[in-house]
């Protein structure tokens, strides 16, 4: 189960009134909300009805067995408890609770595995375009959190690698991080450039070039070193498909854009 979820949901698509095109995480950049303005949201983010325990008796009952779940989205909004920044729900949001503490305890407890989605780029810090070095530290430092604070992660799901400052060099360090951790798995788009229709010179085949939407494909996961033989990754999932039994489902290469991670049927909350 692949769920978006964070401060977006409080204009839930609308802003001074109209609705925005677009998907709604992304409203910040689509209606150029200044950083100042869209920092106020934050003081009505109170999800008092949040039940992680529900929502891993959800994901199990559909046949889920994974989870992931958005630690921080372009708009910079930290769904954790970081101590790099104030920007998070546990410190700038009537809620106080991190409920990425409350879902790992969820999911262990209902046999599954528990997964972060990051990005890479954050319209609320300039930096990541105009002083990389010093955001690279700030991401960097916001990853061993992920990784040390909630217990065993079974993935690692980055997206927002299209900023200038990023390179391939860099992503590669970053699927590094499975040197010290052999069972964690690492999707591919850190170290992707599929967006663009040359890869280290290489022209791309037809098949792998972005849609006129922009949208490409992308292999979504790397397996773990120790790892089993697995297929590239698996399209997403969508309600409105019928379902396949998870134990005799295929697994498919991802369509343009919409591959999710190999063995997780995806649902995206926005």
């Amino acid at each position: 189960m692949f769920i978006h979820w964070g401060l977006y949901a409080v204009p839930a698509g609308v802003y001074q009134g109209k609705e925005i095109g677009g998907i709604g995480e992304w409203i910040m950049n689509n209606a150029k909300i200044p950083i100042p303005e869209y920092e106020k949201y934050a003081a009505a983010f109170n999800p008092v009805k949040f039940d992680a325990r529900e929502w891993a008796r959800v994901a199990k009952a559909a046949g889920m067995r994974y989870m992931v779940i958005t630690s921080k989205h372009h708009d910079g909004f930290c769904m954790f408890d970081t101590k790099l920044t104030d920007y998070s729900i546990v410190k700038a949001t009537p809620f106080k609770r991190d409920p990425m503490k409350d879902l790992a305890a969820a999911c262990k407890d209902a046999g599954l595995r528990f997964c972060f989605y990051h990005s890479i780029l954050d319209w609320h810090r300039p930096d990541h375009e105009t002083n990389f070095a010093v955001y690279h530290e700030y991401m960097k430092g916001q990853l061993k959190e992920l990784l040390t604070q909630y217990g065993p992660i079974g993935i690692l799901w980055f997206d927002g690698q299209w900023i200038g400052a990023w390179d391939r060099k860099k992503g590669e360090r970053h699927l590094g991080l499975q040197d010290e951790r052999p069972q964690l798995e690492v999707g591919d788009r850190p170290g992707a450039q599929a967006h663009r229709h040359y890869v280290e010179g290489r022209q791309l085949p037809a098949e792998r070039r972005p849609d006129r939407r922009g949208r490409h494909p992308a292999r979504e996961r790397r397996a773990p070193r120790s790892g089993r033989p697995v297929a590239e990754g698996e399209r997403r999932r969508h309600l409105r498909h019928r379902p396949e039994p998870v134990a005799e489902a295929p697994l498919r290469r991802p369509l343009h854009g919409q591959g999710q991670h190999a063995l997780c049927p995806c649902i995206q909350l926005a």
